[in-house]
């Protein structure tokens, strides 16, 4: 729908698939359809734009993006990735259209001042097998729902929002022993939620204690609004077999083989030079001023030299990421059923009450600060044992780290 300087796409797909058509034999036929839809529809898609100068109208920003999807399941097989790889790069001789393409959006991104989205993917499945062709083995990644908005507040600090989280992250592997397959949780029900607050214009300096962008990435189950941290943190608890390992490694051994698409009969020279591709000249060192002091404080401050007439630095972000607890409780080679992990549990690992912080100043400089409450290892092997901690809990109200 075209009217009066806007624009209104919507669009829907219903249906999505991807299948190895190569005569390339599987351990088990599903490993075929590299990419299937679960459930219902797979998009809901809709694109609009707005008129600043009709005031009637206008909500705030001139685009909003709304997205619907449907989950969607994808089994990453190796040799067919890899090919997929080495097709795509033959659109490299495209290169000097995407740079101009690009430009030409960079530019066009200056005038789109804001967006305004709302995005919701259900449940996204990734199978890694363990080798494909000869073995049934693999690991099930649901990445649970992507949920991303924002929201402008339209205060005198001219603040956006923007919320996005993961919510049921779990992953799983399937091993099959003596031709029976097990399933085994390795991890369970996470919940991963990032906050971010911007500020427009310059208004916002009058506080210099409040940043241009600030982050708060959370392990939660909850979703709070508050702009305090004040969310309860759930547990984040891992488990892996000895068996589970191995399934890991021999999958992340495949990914970067497949992910590099590369060919051995591959002609550099065949790739053309673009402005873009081509060399910079090397940029000339700047001169340091005698003048421009560095401040070598463990903290940083916000306040101005005295006598200079440049403006104060501020808070240009300030980012903080918490975990509550992270376990990890590893099991020997014996353990392939859910009955078998009590009785052949080997170690527990815990990190209690990580806090991750970054602040970097418009000036440039930055400050990290890392914090552990406590680090904990102990020993689970069956039997009697006197001393089973190995790295006992603090007992302390302090952090360890």
């Amino acid at each position: 729908m075209l009217r009066a300087g806007t624009l209104r796409v919507g669009a829907r797909l219903g249906a999505l698939s991807l299948e190895d058509l190569t005569e390339s034999a599987v351990a088990d036929p599903a490993f075929k359809k590299l990419l299937a839809i679960e459930g219902g529809d797979l998009a809901d898609f809709s694109y609009e734009t707005f008129d600043p100068s009709d005031t009637e109208t206008f909500p705030g920003y001139n685009s909003s993006i709304h997205l619907r999807a449907g989950s969607f399941k994808f089994t990453f097989m190796e040799q067919p990735i890899r090919d997929l790889m080495i097709w795509a790069t033959k659109f490299a001789t495209m290169k000097a259209v995407y740079d101009a393409a690009s430009q030409a959006a960079v530019q066009r991104a200056s005038e789109v001042t804001r967006i305004h989205y709302d995005i919701v993917v259900k449940t996204p499945i990734i199978v890694l097998p363990r080798d494909g062709l000869v073995s049934h083995d693999r690991l099930v990644l649901q990445l649970g729902e992507i949920v991303a908005k924002n929201q402008y507040l339209g205060d005198a600090n001219d603040m956006a929002t923007i919320e996005a989280g993961l919510s049921g992250i779990n992953v799983t592997s399937e091993i099959v022993v003596d031709d029976k397959k097990s399933s085994l949780q390795m991890v369970n029900n996470v919940a991963i939620t990032a906050k971010i607050k911007q500020a427009g214009g310059k208004s916002h300096r009058t506080d210099s204690e409040r940043a241009d962008t600030e982050v708060s990435c959370l392990f939660d189950e909850q979703n709070q609004t508050d702009e305090q941290i004040t969310t309860e943190m759930s547990d984040v608890k891992m488990a892996l077999t000895a068996k589970q390992y191995v399934l890991l490694m021999d999958v992340l051994k495949a990914l970067p083989q497949a992910l590099s698409g590369e060919e051995e009969d591959e002609d550099e020279s065949s790739t053309p030079v673009t402005p873009a591709t081509a060399s910079a000249p090397p940029t000339p060192a700047r001169n340091q001023s005698s003048d421009h002091m560095v401040n070598l404080e463990p903290e940083l401050s916000v306040v101005a030299a005295q006598g200079s007439n440049e403006e104060a630095p501020w808070n240009a972000m300030d980012f903080v990421f918490d975990v509550g607890s992270i376990a990890l409780e590893v099991y020997d080679e014996q353990a392939i059923e859910e009955k078998d992990l009590k009785d052949h549990s080997i170690a527990r690992f815990a990190l209690v009450k990580s806090h991750l912080g970054y602040k970097k100043l418009s000036d440039g400089a930055s400050e990290a600060e890392f914090t552990l409450n406590t680090l904990a290892f102990s020993s689970t092997r069956s039997g009697k044992s006197v001393h089973r901690d190995i790295i006992p809990h603090t007992t302390q109200n302090g952090n360890q780290m």
